[in-house]
């Protein structure tokens, strides 16, 4: 039986060799169509989740546990050193990187303009976030550095502000009460974007720790 159906089969190809051609190059052609479609979407979702992560959130981020629930930048890891041990010892990473948040006011004369103040580890934030790896204008911050900030191009131009200008930054402290810094601009970053320059306000963790009470990494 399966010898018959193997004869019969051969002889249908033969017998229509041009149409037996041409169904053999439209299944090749549909199959290499099919596997470049899926390397085109395959490398899409690669070079998006690849942005998303060089553009600070990272491929990993480790939380505090009411994070999810709450969204409070104000929230802070009970164990951040252990933490980021322990981040750093997983197989196959390659940089690691500490921040903490605030929301505040950036001001400067009678220009105001509402930030997200991140503070951050200069000596390993430039590695994992890709916008301030290229300053436009000055220069990133450096570990020695005290009450020094660098800002996007978008908040400096509402704020009317240069470089080695000093701006106040005004949050709320852990007691409730309105605290306030001045910080000296030594970077401006130019991405671009309007709306990325936004988004950009880096000062050291310790001056995040000194505007908000709060300290460690969030």
């Amino acid at each position: 039986m399966i010898r018959a159906a193997w004869t019969y089969a051969v002889r249908s190809l033969r017998r229509n060799l041009r149409r037996t051609l041409l169904s053999i190059v439209g299944i090749a052609v549909g199959c290499a169509l099919a596997l470049f479609m899926e390397s085109i979407n395959r490398g899409r979702d690669e070079l998006f989740a690849r942005m998303g992560a060089y553009a600070g959130a990272g491929h990993l981020r480790i939380v505090p546990a009411d994070w999810r629930e709450r969204r409070d930048v104000r929230l802070r890891l009970a164990d951040w050193r252990g933490d980021l041990d322990r981040a750093r010892a997983l197989p196959g990473v390659a940089a690691v990187t500490t921040r903490a948040r605030a929301q505040g006011l950036m001001a400067m004369g009678t220009h105001v303009v509402p930030v997200e103040i991140v503070g951050v580890d200069p000596e390993t934030e430039q590695r994992t976030y890709r916008f301030v790896q290229q300053i436009s204008r000055g220069r990133y911050l450096r570990a020695t550095d005290t009450n020094t900030v660098v800002i996007g191009q978008a908040i400096a131009d509402r704020l009317v502000a240069g470089l080695d200008d000093e701006i106040l930054a005004t949050a709320v402290g852990r007691s409730g009460n309105i605290e306030s810094i001045m910080l000296r601009i030594v970077g401006i970053v130019s991405t671009g974007s309007e709306d990325m320059d936004a988004t950009i306000c880096q000062v050291l963790r310790a001056d995040v720790e000194r505007l908000t009470g709060l300290s460690g990494a969030g």
